[in-house]
């Protein structure tokens, strides 16, 4: 099994499919959702998923427990008509979006063990254009049957 690809795939497909409220009802929470980090965003709120270096231990003689780590930039721009409070509230939002419903889907749908997600670094950057950033990693722990 390629685990990195079939796990980076599952977690592109969970925060594509997040929702958030709004005046007129429940909207995608990002524009958009791409794997790796020369991936090129149409729009904001956005995120990139990536590799990150894994883990893993001897549990027994017949089990490795692994952890796959993703790691999660979201991006959100503060042009565009909202000011830096507005898109950091967003920018909070959805973080806290993403680990509710990390928490409430802990083992991905059956596909892990379990899920742990670390909180968010919060950042400012000014490019082109001023930029908040949140940083945080998905790690997907495995008990793999060792042959």
């Amino acid at each position: 099994m390629n685990y990195y690809a079939y796990y980076l795939e599952i977690v592109r497909a969970k925060l594509a499919g997040l929702k958030q409220s709004s005046d007129t009802g429940a909207k995608d929470l990002f524009v958009d959702v791409k794997i790796s980090g020369n991936a090129k965003l149409s729009g904001y709120p956005s995120a990139i998923i990536y590799k990150k270096p894994s883990t893993a231990q001897i549990q027994t003689t017949k089990q490795n427990q692994r952890e796959f780590q993703i790691g999660v930039v979201i991006y959100h721009q503060f042009s565009a008509g909202i000011d830096n409070d507005t898109a950091e509230s967003q920018m909070t939002s959805a973080v806290d979006i993403i680990l509710q419903a990390l928490d409430k889907d802990i083992d991905l749908g059956g596909t892990c063990d379990f899920v742990k997600a670390v909180p968010a670094n919060f950042s400012y950057s000014i490019t082109q254009a001023p930029f908040i950033s949140a940083d945080f990693t998905i790690s997907i722990v495995q008990m793999v049957n060792r042959q």
